[in-house]
């Protein structure tokens, strides 16, 4: 700016010589011809928008910048665009903004900005206005109005860029603080359903005949009932897969096999949840620890041999089991000083997470029949194994069945004959009891990664489920095309809906019912887009999470 500055500062004529004296006079006395034809522009109406602002002097004048004339006759029949830019230039072509220019500094020999198109630009005028006197310097008019021109456009335009933010800003900050509160809301409402629960404090089974896999004592935790709710009972089996020999039992986490180094308190958010929307939120809850690795249906004795790295020897998830439950309702146990008395005339929510749910699934008649419970019915999330050829889970099913249950009393005492009676699409229609189903299209265990042959296992689940008929009239079935599984743990518990059906409110009006008889079958809620993943969209609809 300090450069240009002096560059345009009027010298005394007479330090220059008389060539550079007539040049200045002759750039001068073409100034000033070109001031007084554009003051009468000036004092003329406004052009029509459509209309070239200064193409008139321009072509009067016949002078331009370097190259005018061929840009201008090569878009003299384009009309100028309309926009944003286009308002800048009718801006610095006003007379306020050419008054206001004669402070502006002009950087000398530069050229025409490339983003300033020369049909755009204002009429070409130099850095004076009228009366001043012109400098006389070395630089050409042409050039020195150039830059100015340029310098004029580019503050114009940002100018008017302001002007645009600046009518919008509050509605964009609006919007904003909007959207942040929201997102903070959804936040908050999910903290909350985590958060929202009590802590539950373990309790381990000394006495009891069954063991984890390595010998260690099973165990469960409880959180205590509230005043009212002493007679209600949410009994939960945890999650944990399964392994079938060897190999893939000595690749499990000693966490899944042993009770030794389980934490002596839980938190568990979802179906625990003490909000007051969830109907089982003052029940007493139990949630029994995972470490038989059967699938809670062996009562076998299994040592491995004494090669392999882990030394197992017990498979007892069915009698771990019954041992809870002994232990619940033996008025002479150790831990009656701190539990209620569970009793059979009490109303028992028994279920469980994944492999939790498939032991419930399997030992759950035996359980009501053996303690005499009246008001029972069970909450099943995941357990709908389906059978595809091929299927991983069957061979693993079989194996499971062949090495921990098949033989065994407790397998004569549940009705398992066969590797199809662990199996959710044969088990189910068998069970007895009133029951949830919670039972995803796209259950994101058994599907893994969701891949265009998903489509196989959407339909099969979907035709099974629509077509399972429950021995229970009070049975129901909730299945929703969400890539997750087991997810009744978490927040999703409460959001999930099918149809405009939310996962709690049907097992809110299971459980309130309990006792009751249902004449006739219940409502399903088995989301019919699941459809649309099928052969013919070639699994297109299979591929996202919905």
């Amino acid at each position: 700016a300090t450069a240009t500055r002096r560059a345009l500062r009027p010298v005394n004529p007479a330090a220059r010589g008389p060539a550079a004296t007539a040049r200045g006079q002759a750039a001068s006395s073409a100034a000033a011809a070109r001031r007084a034809t554009a003051d009468g522009r000036m004092a003329a109406p406004e052009a029509e928008d459509d209309a070239l602002p200064g193409s008139a002097d321009l072509e009067s004048s016949g002078a331009g910048p370097p190259g005018f004339e061929d840009r201008r006759a090569s878009s003299a029949a384009s009309q100028r665009p309309k926009g944003l830019f286009s308002l800048s230039l009718r801006r610095v072509g006003s007379p306020t903004t050419r008054a206001s220019s004669d402070k502006t500094p002009a950087n000398t020999g530069a050229e025409v900005s490339p983003q300033v198109n020369s049909h755009d630009l204002p009429e070409r005028r130099t850095r004076n206005g009228p009366g001043d006197q012109d400098d006389g310097g070395a630089e050409s008019v042409d050039t020195v109005a150039n830059d100015v021109w340029t310098h004029k456009a580019l503050k114009g335009a940002k100018e008017n860029a302001k002007v645009f933010y600046r009518s919008r800003r509050t509605p964009v900050r609006l919007a904003a603080v909007t959207v942040g509160i929201l997102i903070a809301l959804l936040i908050g409402l999910q903290v909350n359903f985590n958060n929202q629960t009590d802590s539950l404090r373990a309790f381990r089974l000394y006495d009891a005949e069954s063991r984890c896999n390595d010998g260690t004592e099973p165990m469960f935790h409880y959180a205590g009932a509230r005043a009212g709710n002493e007679r209600d009972w949410l009994i939960l089996l945890a999650e944990g897969g399964q392994c079938s020999d060897v190999d893939s039992c000595t690749s499990r986490g000693l966490g899944l096999m042993s009770s030794e180094s389980a934490s002596e308190t839980r938190t568990v958010g979802g179906i625990f949840a003490t909000l007051s929307i969830n109907a089982l939120s003052s029940f007493n809850k139990v949630l029994v620890h995972y470490c038989s690795s059967d699938g809670w249906h062996g009562e076998k004795d299994f040592p491995f041999p004494e090669s392999s790295a882990t030394k197992l020897s017990y498979f007892h998830g069915a009698r771990i089991i019954d041992d809870v439950f002994a232990e619940l309702m033996d008025p002479n146990s150790t831990i009656r000083e701190t539990l209620p008395l569970l009793e059979s005339d009490h109303r028992v929510v028994f279920g469980g997470f994944s492999a939790g749910s498939r032991g419930a699934m399997v030992n759950a008649d035996r359980i009501r029949e053996r303690f005499n419970f009246t008001t029972f019915g069970l909450f099943l999330d995941s357990p709908y194994y389906v059978h595809l050829a091929d299927y991983w889970l069957v061979n693993q099913t079989i194996a499971v069945y062949e090495h921990f249950v098949k033989g065994s009393p407790i397998a004569a005492e549940n009705n398992v004959y066969d590797w199809k009676d662990l199996f959710g699409e044969y088990r189910l229609p068998k069970v007895r009891s009133p029951f949830v189903l919670v039972a995803s299209q796209l259950d994101s265990y058994q599907v893994g990664k969701v891949t265009p042959d998903a489509w196989r296992f959407v339909t099969r689940t979907r035709e099974q489920l629509e077509g399972l008929q429950p021995l229970h009239n009070c049975s129901t079935v909730f299945s929703s095309i969400a890539h997750i599984h087991a997810n009744s743990r978490t927040s999703a518990y409460f959001s999930l809906t099918v149809e405009d059906r939310s996962l709690f409110s049907v097992v809110n009006e299971f459980v309130d019912g309990l006792g009751e008889e249902c004449l006739e079958p219940r409502q399903k809620y088995i989301d019919p887009r699941g459809a649309l993943c099928n052969e013919e969209t070639q699994g297109i609809y299979c591929q996202d999470d919905w």
